[in-house]
């Protein structure tokens, strides 16, 4: 890289930074941690927009009538889930801690997956329920987790503030995407 193209590289984040501090108060030094966590909300809730629609598909599969008995199942799994969740989060280090569950909920995915394409018709509905279940378990998690990470990396309640307008911007775009 040469000197004239640092220059212009300098230039343009300074116009970058400019335009986005008319939206938001960010400093320079900000930059690249808000948009790693606009980034990261913007994969984590694109990803429960690409589960869902499998999810409410698979959930009604088993009959519109047990709808109610699946929320009730999401929400005793969510219940009973929350203290050894709870237990890790308190024990494992940050960093160990997001790996491993990120690879925990990657590889429970793939286990639904073998399981439903190994399963006959009847034991697909069943599979269809827990996956309604798991993946509703699996929302609340992984927007808890990037919360968690947030709230550890921004040390003050103004840079949290800053951190989450950005990130709501990357749900407003993942909404606006979503429409398109």
């Amino acid at each position: 890289m040469t000197e004239s193209d640092a220059d212009a590289a300098t230039a343009s984040n300074n116009e970058f930074h400019r335009l986005l501090r008319r939206l938001i108060n960010v400093t320079p030094a900000e930059l690249p941690a808000l948009g790693w966590c606009w980034f990261y909300i913007f994969l984590v809730l694109a990803s429960y927009y690409i589960l869902r629609p499998i999810r409410d598909q698979m959930g009604v599969a088993g009959g519109v009538n047990n709808l109610p008995w699946l929320f009730t199942g999401t929400l005793i799994a969510m219940l009973v889930l929350n203290v050894p969740f709870s237990a890790l989060v308190k024990f494992l280090p940050r960093k160990q801690f997001i790996s491993l569950s990120y690879r925990f909920f990657a590889f429970s995915i793939l286990v639904f997956g073998a399981a439903l394409h190994w399963a006959t018709p009847e034991q697909v509905v069943w599979i269809g329920r827990f996956f309604f279940i798991w993946i509703s378990v699996f929302n609340l998690f992984v927007v808890s987790i990037f919360w968690s990470m947030v709230v550890d990396i921004f040390n003050s309640d103004l840079d949290l503030l800053r951190a989450e307008t950005v990130s709501t911007l990357g749900k407003d775009e993942r909404s606006a995407a979503s429409r398109a």
